[in-house]
Formats: structure tokens, sequence, C-alpha cells
């Protein structure tokens, strides 16, 4: 008897089972928990279709609010959290996508979930964490303001206001405007 392959759907139901004992909400393929941060979790599927990866990250509400100037939403994306990463960045610092034909992509996929993202996930609920992961990524978001201003306020919030206002200096002398105003409303922020 063959197997049949196991498709993008069926992945995700398998996955919403996994999390929801552990108290995430799910919409399409993507997972929140609230635990004093919100922890984000989902399963992109490849543009050919026939592989899926997982992206995953930790939102402070605070940091948040004082980088773009409002309160996140209800439901949380991972492109929309205060530091994201993908699977293969805890893996091997390569790109990880799993074929959807493997025999073994389900059980690739959950133990990743179990023994790779969760445990990250619980390791980022301080600032502290997040501020070790983030400067440890700083090749990755050199270039991305939002990151950069996150670093800042997170820095600042555990007195290393120096450091912050650093950051901010270097990101607002290197960007063109579209980001200044937020980046001088951060300054206000951490001053």
């Amino acid at each position: 008897m063959t197997r049949k392959n196991l498709d993008f759907a069926d992945i995700t139901r398998a996955v919403a089972q996994q999390l929801k004992t552990l108290g995430f909400k799910k919409k399409g393929a993507c997972w929140n928990r609230s635990a004093g941060v919100i922890e984000v979790l989902d399963l992109q599927r490849s543009k050919s279709l026939d592989m899926v990866t997982l992206n995953f990250g930790v939102l402070d509400c605070e940091v948040f609010t004082n980088v773009w100037g409002k309160a996140p939403r209800s439901f949380v994306l991972v492109a929309e959290c205060t530091l994201s990463a993908r699977i293969g960045q805890l893996i091997d610092g390569y790109d990880k996508w799993f074929p959807l034909d493997s025999p073994t992509v389900l059980t690739d996929i959950q133990g990743m979930i179990e023994s790779k993202i969760l445990p990250f996930l619980v390791g980022m609920r301080t600032r502290e964490s997040m501020e070790e992961w983030l400067d440890s990524e700083g090749d990755y978001i050199r270039g991305y303001p939002p990151s950069i201003m996150s670093l800042a306020l997170i820095k600042s919030s555990l007195g290393h206001k120096a450091e912050a206002s650093a950051l901010l200096k270097q990101l607002n002398s290197a960007k063109v405007s579209a980001w200044k105003l937020r980046i001088d409303e951060v300054s206000r922020n951490i001053d």
C-alpha cells in the first residue's frame, strides 16, 4: 500500500492539532499564543507549492507600539514581530524547506516545532534574551529599520541608553527620509 503524499492543508491541520493543546490560536496557517509577549508561528508554502518552511517570532507589544506609533493588531503575523526567524537559522544557519512528497515531512515539521521553535519562543520571553538575539543577528537586521528601532527600544528599557541612542543615530544618518519621522519619534521615546 502506498502512502498518499501530504498536501499543505494536511500539514496545517496536523500542526494546528499540535499547537492547540499548547494554547495557540490559529488563523489560516499562522498561530499566536500570548505569554507576556505574543509568540507567533506560521507555515509558508514555496512558490512551486511543493515545499514548506516554518517562520516564527515574538512580538513585544510595547516595543511594537513605540516603533509603529500604534498598537499591534489582535492577531499578529510573523512579519510584524519584534524579532523573527526561519527554522534554518536554528538548525544550521541555512534556509530549510521540507518537501511535501517526503514520507517524513509531517514528523520532521512537528519535530522541529517541538525541539527547536517552542524552546526558542519560550527563551525569547524577556527583553534581555531579545536583545541578545537581535545583537547576534546584526547582519540579518542591519538594513531593516523596524528591527534596529526595536533593538534600540529594548536596549533603552534595559538601561543601555547610550547604545540605543548610537543605534538610532547611525540608522538616522543612513536612511532616506521615509523612516526619518519614525526614527525621530523612537529617539524621543528613549530620551
